[in-house]
């Protein structure tokens, strides 16, 4: 829905409820758990990942937008991140060098 794409609660608790989903799920109970995220989606999974602490064994964001997250979150993501950004987006890529500062 283009009106959500930036409504960063609604998406990170999408997020954190399929990652119930499969965390309730016996099949899926004991694999490790990773996020992905594009551009706001990022953000999402930046939040989710600091709510759920040691849960979420790595995050990685394409083209993300982590500032969008907010210091607080990214300040208590446990996992390891990865920050992937095309050469030429001049933007997103100091976007995303403060956020990893």
């Amino acid at each position: 829905d283009y009106q959500t794409r930036f409504d960063i609660p609604l998406l990170t608790r999408r997020l954190l409820a399929a990652t119930a989903w499969v965390k309730n799920h016996a099949d899926c109970r004991s694999l490790p758990l990773g996020y992905f995220g594009a551009s706001t989606g990022a953000a999402a999974a930046l939040q989710a990942a600091a709510g759920l602490g040691g849960k979420i064994t790595t995050v990685v964001s394409r083209g993300g937008r982590p500032d969008l997250a907010g210091t607080d979150a990214l300040s208590r993501v446990a996992a390891p991140t990865l920050l992937l950004v095309g050469g030429f987006d001049d933007v997103v890529i100091e976007l995303n060098r403060h956020a990893a500062a």
